[in-house]
């Protein structure tokens, strides 16, 4: 194995963000993390972003606290419990809401951390040279 000769050999794919375009890159990818569809309805494309616990009532701008949903759901939502809101809507599945709460839960993060997630595994072999 050779040894670096500057740090321009170490640093590779890394792109230099200004804070809009962070920002636009973190949105949109709460946005297609449920194929780009409104998490509640499922059948609207997501245009904004719904913070599950109102930032009013505590919610952070954490990723956890963001859930892709179409602008229709997230004004009849307002600052209501998410799952109460949720249960009276006529468009309730149950999948739909274990699938919201593994990601208020932040399961698939963790899961990749701890490596019980296949994709992770497969990171993990060294490369064959």
């Amino acid at each position: 194995m050779a040894c670096v000769e500057t740090w321009g050999e170490l640093l590779f794919d890394l792109h230099c963000l200004t804070k809009g375009s962070a920002k636009k890159t973190f949105r949109q990818g709460i946005r297609y993390s449920f194929g780009g569809l409104c998490a509640y309805c499922r059948c609207k494309r997501a245009t904004t972003l719904d913070h599950v616990r109102a930032k009013c009532k505590g919610g952070s701008n954490l990723r956890s606290n963001l859930i892709p949903a179409c602008q229709e759901c997230n004004h009849s939502k307002g600052s209501e419990s998410w799952l109460l809101w949720y249960q009276q809507q006529e468009f309730y599945c149950e999948v739909a809401k274990e699938l919201i709460e593994e990601w208020i839960a932040n399961k698939r993060y963790d899961e990749e951390l701890d490596g019980t997630n296949d994709r992770t595994e497969v990171r993990l072999k060294p490369c064959s040279i």
